[in-house]
């Protein structure tokens, strides 16, 4: 669905938006992304194994935390 409201947004960025055929498709991507970025990450995002090799890549080869986190990965 779609609405339309009023906003005042900066001249400059007026002008730049004049040059672009889908204005509103800009602003709701532009937006869209702003909104996101805010958010910020959530673990939901990411797989299982993401999340134990994010983990894995803390630690040395050799430590006893790598090595679990292996055997781990192995059970999955």
């Amino acid at each position: 669905m779609k609405v339309a409201r009023l906003y005042t947004i900066d001249l400059d960025l007026v002008q730049r938006l004049g040059r672009i055929q889908n204005k509103s498709a800009t602003v709701n991507q532009a937006l869209r992304k702003f909104l996101n970025d805010k958010e910020g990450t959530n673990l939901t995002d990411f797989t299982t194994n993401q999340l134990i090799a994010a983990l894995q890549s803390r630690f040395d080869q050799y430590s006893p935390e790598y090595q679990i986190l292996t055997t781990l990965i192995a059970l999955l």
